[in-house]
């Protein structure tokens, strides 16, 4: 049986080789899942499992695999300390996934901290209007 992990930082990149010097293959965004398949001192050989990328990502404390039950749906959503929305003390990117354990008014609190309601949907939820999603991109870079 193979044993996941979660990501729980808000992006990790994904080297084709144990070097920070190396191409990126890919960013891991939070809540991404993975299984190990080598490790050494400072780098874990990775398989992605939503899409089958492979590489290397330094050695970090991550989470046992945590089934998520929400996705952002906003460019950057802010998260803050509290449900009070004073503190603001990170942002995940579009499509990170968030195991949801709490709610109040219009936040939802995960392991990180708190995201407005209006910036995420549940894992299950389909957008009916895909070309709406697509505008959140417009004039990026």
């Amino acid at each position: 049986m193979i044993k996941y992990f979660t990501n729980t930082f808000s992006i990790i990149n994904l080297y084709k080789n144990p070097s920070t010097k190396s191409e990126v293959v890919t960013q891991m965004i939070y809540g991404e899942s993975f299984s190990i398949s080598q490790k050494n001192k400072k780098w874990f050989k990775v398989k992605i499992k939503e899409d089958n990328y492979k590489g290397f990502i330094q050695r970090k404390n991550y989470s046992e695999y945590l089934k998520p039950s929400h996705k952002i749906n906003k460019l950057n959503a802010k998260i803050y300390k509290s449900f009070n929305k004073k503190i603001k003390i990170n942002e995940l990117s579009f499509g990170s996934k968030i195991k949801v354990v709490d709610k109040k008014n219009q936040f939802y609190k995960f392991a990180k901290g708190w995201v407005n309601k209006k910036d995420i949907n549940i894992i299950s939820f389909k957008e009916k209007n895909f070309f709406r999603k697509i505008n959140i991109f417009k004039n990026t870079r």
